[in-house]
């Protein structure tokens, strides 16, 4: 047998390391951030605890680096809608990306939900966030504020509750409910109206 090569043992790295980021989304959804351990998540993951610490620095490295893998592809979308500009068709657009990134792994996303619902990552959540992100929420209240005028704040927090809503009702049961129907009603009532 040969020696295994440079780009062999990348591959080997970067599966591991994969590993270890899905089972700690495991552990921190199942078990709360506080409680999880490295220990927990490196028998999760099949691997030593030893091995974990060639990966991550500590629990706050994994949670950081497992934030960031998560939001990341978000955020490139996100950069995408705030160069274009903030209009009906690239709300539309938000909308559409959402339903198509919670239907292509729906397990993924309700392991991050019920993450992210836990007062220390929420915490972390919004330290990580980007500045497109920031640029975002600002132009999706002056587009609230351009459609709705005195009602914009109003509006908005109806709008970001029932998606919110939908989001979380898709992730519980992905099977039956019916997302593109949910959809089309919030294309309809935020997009059209």
């Amino acid at each position: 047998m040969s020696p295994r090569t440079k780009e062999q043992f990348e591959v080997m790295r970067n599966q591991r390391k994969t590993l270890i980021l899905d089972a700690a989304l495991h552990v921190f959804a199942e078990e709360g951030y506080h409680s999880a351990s490295i220990s927990k998540i490196a028998k999760r993951a099949g691997v030593s605890k030893g091995l974990m610490y060639n990966y991550f620095e500590s629990k706050q490295d994994l949670l950081r680096v497992l934030l960031h893998s998560i939001i990341d592809e978000q955020n490139e979308f996100l950069e995408g809608i705030v160069k274009k500009g903030f209009n009906e068709k690239a709300f539309q657009e938000v909308i559409d990306h959402t339903v198509k990134t919670l239907k292509a792994d729906p397990k993924h996303w309700k392991l991050y939900f019920l993450m992210a619902i836990q007062t220390e990552v929420f915490e972390v959540l919004l330290k990580e966030q980007s500045a497109s992100m920031q640029e975002y929420k600002m132009m999706i209240y002056q587009y609230f504020k351009d459609k709705y005028g005195e009602d914009a704040e109003k509006k908005l927090h109806y709008f970001t509750a029932v998606f919110s809503g939908i989001r979380m009702n898709f992730v519980m049961n992905p099977e039956t409910f019916p997302l593109d129907d949910m959809r089309d009603l919030l294309v309809e009532q935020f997009v059209k109206e």
